[in-house]
């Protein structure tokens, strides 16, 4: 499938091995059928109930947006992948499990969502639920890396070292509480380079001493989406990255990484520094496991909103605030800058795009924000193209939102010869390829790469395409337009 495209699989069709890039989206309404594919990231699989999938992978960065009742068989869900349960709305906290005969069964409060994998199920990390930007409930993970140094009753060991039945110390409360080690899987991460730094599976490096002094007492490497404990709350590492004392270590791209699980989910030592035990929501036998003992024989998931040590934050206003301790800490200590700074630019580079792949500047900016494009005789589509950035870089990553934003635009009118007429598709179309989600009556974002129908285009003469442009940028300066969306000539 090109990039931006949509398609979709009716009921009682089917599709051979779909490819869905960037920008591209299949829809696989109520009875149709998709065998073989793989989603890209950037690329959405929407799976209505009744619909069926096989053999599908979902790679780093696509997403699969799934509803009650949909089958998925043969799935490979690979590291970075998302899972979104559309319509589950996300409560508080929630669990998912992945028992061993595929059923996948995500619980938000009172509310229980079940679709079932079946043949070679590979779910390569452990998940927990999270709150996805529209509402509905999506999965992460997290683990340590070889190296790390966990603190038990007989001083600090090596994750690696470490076997079933090992005390190791968690803090409960403010104070030290001895808890035996139920398990330890290991499995080797791979990173995908050409992914953005979040995506592509490179470790957080902590520094010595970027949380306080002796904290953590020497460098610490864990995954991007590990959590550190706050002030009473679990907050992923990703989000705590400054380029000084917290940044991705490029220079890893091959590492193996561990789950330490206690008697009860808890809090650890590491390196010094306060992070998150293992809590089993049902995926234990995707690990190899470590130590002397055999393998336990796998239960049902655990809660995470009932059995989380702590609550996990992700919102702005509660990371924020020690995302910017660390970013002082970090100027204290006088540390370079080990990541370029992210430079920015207001300038979307705004044009549109042909289906024969012509590109078209604007003709004119009024100062009423409107641009203007002419059209040349019997388009029928054309593609609103610009730079595309995530709140996430041009903020900061303590903004949980990475979702790509190119402009916002309002009104759009379309003279022709006979008149003016008012476009209001992509106000109320929500399965339009290249934008966002509908958040309003009056504009809505693009991704960078949106797709726009002209209404019974005139044939013979030239048009004039006027779109509102509400809101844009700024966008980081390195995001050039084709880095996140291809466009392809027909």
């Amino acid at each position: 499938m090109k990039s931006g495209g949509t398609e979709i699989t009716e009921s009682g069709g089917s599709t051979l091995s779909v490819t869905i890039s960037a920008g591209g989206t299949a829809i696989v309404e109520e009875g149709g059928y998709v065998s073989g594919g793989t989603i890209n990231r950037g690329g959405v699989e929407i799976v209505s109930s009744g619909a069926t999938v096989n053999g599908m992978s979902i790679l780093s960065g696509g997403s699969l947006v799934v509803n009650s009742g949909a089958s998925l068989t043969n799935t490979v869900v690979s590291s970075g992948a998302v899972i979104d349960v559309d319509n589950l709305a996300y409560a508080s906290g929630g669990t998912v499990h992945l028992s061993s005969n595929g059923v996948l069964t995500v619980t938000e409060g009172a509310s229980t969502w079940t679709t079932t994998f079946t043949g070679a199920v590979s779910s390569n990390d452990y998940f927990i639920v999270t709150k996805d930007t529209d509402g509905s409930t999506v999965l992460t993970f997290v683990c340590f890396l070889a190296g790390t140094l966990i603190r038990t009753e007989n001083g600090e060991a090596t994750v690696e070292s470490l076997n079933i039945g090992d005390n190791v110390i968690t803090y409960v409360d403010g104070r030290e509480v001895v808890q035996p080690i139920v398990w330890v899987g290991k499995k080797t991460a791979h990173v995908k380079s050409g992914l953005p730094l979040d995506e592509a599976g490179y470790p957080v490096r902590v520094l010595k001493d970027a949380i306080s002094a002796g904290v953590p007492h020497q460098d610490l490497l864990v995954t991007p989406e590990h959590c550190f404990y706050f002030e009473g709350r679990f907050i992923p590492a990703r989000m705590l990255v400054n380029g000084k004392s917290v940044f991705y270590d490029t220079t890893m791209t091959t590492y193996d990484y561990y789950h330490v699980e206690t008697e009860n989910h808890s809090i650890l030592w590491s390196n010094g520094a306060l992070t998150e035990s293992y809590l089993d929501t049902g995926n234990r036998q995707e690990f190899g496991q470590q130590g002397k003992v055999v393998r336990l024989t796998a239960g049902p998931g655990r809660d995470w909103s009932t059995e989380a040590a702590a609550p996990l934050a992700v919102t702005r206003e509660l990371v924020e605030p020690v995302y910017r301790a660390l970013e002082d800490r970090a100027a204290e200590l006088s540390l370079p800058q080990v990541t370029a700074p992210v430079e920015l630019t207001d300038d979307a580079d705004l044009h549109l795009v042909t289906p024969a792949g012509h590109r078209i500047n604007a003709a004119r900016r009024a100062e009423n924000g409107h641009v203007v494009f002419m059209l040349p005789a019997g388009l029928d589509e054309v593609r609103i193209v610009s730079r595309a950035s995530r709140p996430s870089d041009v903020i900061g990553p303590m903004v949980d939102d990475r979702r790509y934003f190119g402009v916002n635009i309002g009104e759009i009118q379309l003279w022709e010869g006979n008149g003016k007429k008012l476009i209001t598709s992509h106000l109320s179309d929500a399965g339009l390829s290249g934008w966002n989600g509908i958040e309003g009556p009056h504009g809505r974002w693009t991704t960078g790469n949106a797709t726009l129908k002209l209404p019974h285009p005139d044939k013979f003469n030239l048009s004039i395409l006027s779109l509102e442009i509400r809101h844009a940028g700024p966008y980081v300066l390195s995001d050039d337009v084709t880095d996140n969306k291809e466009i392809v000539a027909s």
